[in-house]
């Protein structure tokens, strides 16, 4: 309800109009608040007319059941932090005082909303498969609320990203659209996308590019010889080539 009431009562002689001088008012609580980015903030007045000191219980409503999320003494507003976005939360506060009685304020409905860009994936590596196709690998971006990531490819050199394919839940994909990975190298980068919002988008996440390798063999001396391209992506520089062998 958008009013606060307050109520006072009067005793009544049973055997006269004898009535007793009017109690101390007590007001009933009025719960407000606003729905923020992946939180909400509560207010509610005081329940002034009591003495002493006011525990407030922030509840939420849950599968039909009240329960409590924090609370606080004597402060009267609240700020509920990583709450999920677009979902409907029913809020109540409850107070109690020193007497152990309590009392309920109306109840509130809040939708979280999300704006906030989430923060960059940084891709660890792309490798030719046996197959001839080319998987990804990352680390999920750190923002709690991201789902989906988009993969985009171009080839090197260019700058002509196309996407790809769109992973879901998982910190890597398999490209198998791809062609020519014998003598084309390809470049990969990867967006982490909000799942409250899908026009919240981070950007790009570092790039990596396939390598090639060329074998040779002299006619006369049993030996192979490998060659291949660097493979200069990884974030803190290359340790070691390991060479195998079928």
């Amino acid at each position: 309800t958008d009013s606060s009431y307050c109520f006072r009562l009067v005793a009544l002689d049973t055997c006269s109009n004898n009535r007793s001088p009017f109690s101390v008012d007590e007001c009933a609580m009025q719960l407000q608040g606003v729905a923020q980015n992946l939180q909400t903030t509560l207010n509610w007045n005081a329940y002034s007319t009591v003495s002493g000191p006011v525990k407030y219980y922030v509840q939420r409503l849950q599968g039909g059941l009240w329960g409590n999320v924090d609370s606080t003494v004597n402060f009267t507003s609240y700020i509920h932090f990583n709450v999920p976005c677009l979902t409907p939360i029913h809020y109540r506060i409850m107070a109690v005082y020193p007497v152990a009685d309590t009392s309920f304020s109306d109840t509130l409905v809040l939708v979280p909303f999300d704006t906030i860009k989430p923060l960059a994936t940084l891709l660890n590596s792309a490798s030719v498969q046996e197959n001839g196709s080319i998987t990804v690998r990352w680390n999920t971006s750190p923002s709690p609320d991201v789902r989906f990531h988009d993969v985009y490819r171009a080839p090197i050199g260019s700058t002509a990203f196309v996407l790809v394919g769109t992973a879901i839940d998982v910190d890597s994909f398999n490209d198998a659209t791809v062609t020519n990975v014998a003598t084309q190298r390809y470049t990969y980068q990867v967006v982490a996308i909000d799942s409250c919002n899908l026009n919240n988008r981070s950007i790009e996440s570092n790039r990596h590019t396939t390598f090639d390798l060329a074998v040779s063999s002299g006619a006369c001396q049993p030996a192979v010889t490998l060659r291949w391209t660097s493979y200069a992506s990884f974030t803190n520089g290359l340790l070691r080539y390991r060479v195998w062998r079928s």
